[in-house]
């Protein structure tokens, strides 16, 4: 849904839900097996449970919105994709914010002794968080491919789907995740304002939740089964299977975030304050600044023994977002700030 000055009003609200999800996620990351355990950590079921659902739609939806806002600006300009647009420009968007905050964490936060081409290597392909970024770099070369090829939906979606499916080779600069993430860019990148209107209902959404729900809590059963196989052959089949699984769930989960909230805009016809849209540009700052401070946090006992592991990720993700939103603003009121994360 976008307002008169052509700004998709439900992808601003996506998206800062999402930074919101994603700073939650993170400080559930030692409790849901996605970072390693806290020295003392004990076992809270609600906090994996947490961690996995909010897991199941943030990526796929950041992805897809991304491919949004990119189809919604093409369609705009009523022109090609070019190559300047896609290389040169998202070169600078994404590969040089990753690159700068990547070193910084990785001397500040992930240091490790290794060889200096190694270290080159790391910084590029997105230390910690930073990975999505040249994942997301890699999805718009790729369209550019597609459309300077040409290729016709019906040819490119199950291909795209194939290749989510079968990525389990490692790749290097994060392509595997690429390869996975693709297909969410792609059906972002024709989700029109025509199709958003015949979708996004009650009905829809009724038969959606529903089966989003059951999907996501059978699938991440499935998901996280490690029964540990020696034959590469059923390791690598598996692995397809599971990730067939997961992109059914976050498929759901996306679809179900984008429809109840462009269903909240069209029944109760919501605007957007100026004050939302100023968050909105912050939200790539709090995205980078977020983990740095959870990982420092994390790091430090203090917080730790005041507050107990119950309490600890709600305090550090008021914390977490607090600073990061802070910091940003902050990064923003410099040249290059602006043009670092603006």
């Amino acid at each position: 849904m976008k307002n008169n000055d052509g700004i998709l009003e439900d992808v601003v609200i996506i998206r800062l839900l999402l930074i919101v999800s994603l700073v939650l996620y993170h400080v559930m990351a030692p409790y849901c097996a996605a970072w390693p355990k806290i020295d003392g950590q004990p076992s809270i079921r609600s906090y994996w449970w947490l961690g996995k659902f909010i897991y199941s739609f943030l990526i796929p939806t950041f992805v897809f919105i991304s491919g949004e806002v990119y189809g919604f600006q093409v369609r705009k300009k009523k022109k090609s994709i070019t190559f300047r647009d896609t290389i040169e420009n998202k070169f600078k968007r994404l590969i040089l914010p990753s690159a700068f905050f990547s070193t910084i964490y990785f001397f500040l936060i992930e240091y490790k002794e290794q060889s200096v081409l190694r270290t080159i290597y790391d910084i590029f392909s997105g230390v910690g968080h930073l990975w999505f970024l040249p994942m997301l770099f890699w999805c718009f070369v790729l369209l550019y491919v597609i459309e300077k090829c040409q290729l016709k939906d019906k040819h490119v979606i199950p291909f795209l789907l194939l290749m989510a499916i079968i990525s389990y080779f490692p790749l290097p600069f994060q392509f595997r995740y690429t390869l996975f993430y693709m297909i969410y860019f792609f059906c972002g990148y024709k989700f029109t304002e025509e199709i958003k209107n015949r979708i996004c209902n009650t009905r829809f959404l009724s038969f959606l939740l529903p089966v989003y729900l059951l999907s996501f809590w059978g699938g991440t059963i499935l998901v996280n089964d490690y029964t540990v196989y020696h034959s590469f052959i059923i390791k690598a089949l598996v692995q397809c299977g599971k990730n067939l699984v997961t992109i059914i769930f976050s498929f759901l989960g996306m679809a179900t975030i984008v429809t109840i909230v462009n269903l909240a805009f069209s029944r109760n016809n919501l605007r957007l304050s100026p004050y939302l849209l100023n968050l909105s540009g912050c939200c790539m700052g709090v995205y980078i600044f977020q983990q740095f401070i959870i990982k420092i946090l994390y790091k430090s006992s203090v917080l730790v023994n005041a507050v107990g592991f119950y309490w600890l990720p709600w305090i550090a993700f008021l914390i977490a977002l607090a600073i990061s939103l802070g910091l940003t603003r902050l990064f923003l009121k410099t040249t290059f700030g602006r043009k670092l994360i603006g």
